[in-house]
């Protein structure tokens, strides 16, 4: 058993920010995935925009941290081109196997102890010194580590391409039925939503 500190630098020193960078904010990662990306100018930057990443850092969502929207930055930064987070992720640089680490974070263990850190009701949120501190089980053998970090990586990658098909077919759903109706409202009747339809309340009978 470790702290996170012991096998991690937490918020490492950052370069200055370039003139034009690549942001990602609190509403970029959805579960691993990176879903937007900006590119804003230096000028234009919220006063967040503050963690300059490296290839395989991980961000770990403090803000709201249950939800796991963890990230870990795998993108060759072949363009020289800045990527930049928000200070509602921690930064993670650790030694030992990057993706074994993340994983390890997404733990449902890992984000108890977090849990129990976090301050506020309605957004509760960890900072990084107290996150610096929680201790969680580790394998220091790195071939251990990357037959741990190869499996949940190929689970990743299945449960997103998964989630595609799905997204995909919803947008299907939505087109098809979108053209259906609009094709056939020639000759139909206008009517109340209380004439074809029973509407209840929602409120439970106190008997």
């Amino acid at each position: 058993m470790v702290s996170l500190q012991d096998i991690a630098t937490i918020n490492p020193k950052s370069d200055p920010l370039q003139n034009t960078f690549i942001y990602i904010d609190l509403e970029a990662v959805e579960k691993g995935e990176l879903r937007k990306i900006q590119e804003i100018m230096r000028e234009e930057a919220p006063s967040r925009a503050q963690r300059v990443i490296d290839n395989n850092d991980i961000l770990f969502q403090c803000v709201r941290p249950y939800q796991k929207n963890n990230y870990i930055h795998r993108i060759l930064n072949t363009s020289n081109q800045q990527w930049v987070a928000s200070t509602g992720y921690a930064q993670i640089r650790t030694t030992e196997l990057p993706n074994y680490i993340y994983h390890l974070l997404n733990t449902d263990e890992f984000n108890r102890k977090v849990m129990v850190r976090c301050t506020g009701s309605s957004y509760p949120a960890i900072n990084s010194e107290d996150l610096a501190t929680i201790h969680l089980y580790y394998t220091p053998d790195k071939k251990e580590q990357l037959k741990i970090s190869r499996l949940l990586d190929l689970l990743d990658k299945r449960i997103a391409t998964q989630n595609k098909i799905i997204e995909k077919l919803q947008s299907l759903i939505k087109g098809i039925a979108q053209h259906c109706i609009k094709e056939s409202t020639s000759g139909n009747t206008y009517v109340k939503l209380g004439d074809i339809c029973q509407i209840t309340t929602g409120k439970l009978d106190a008997n």
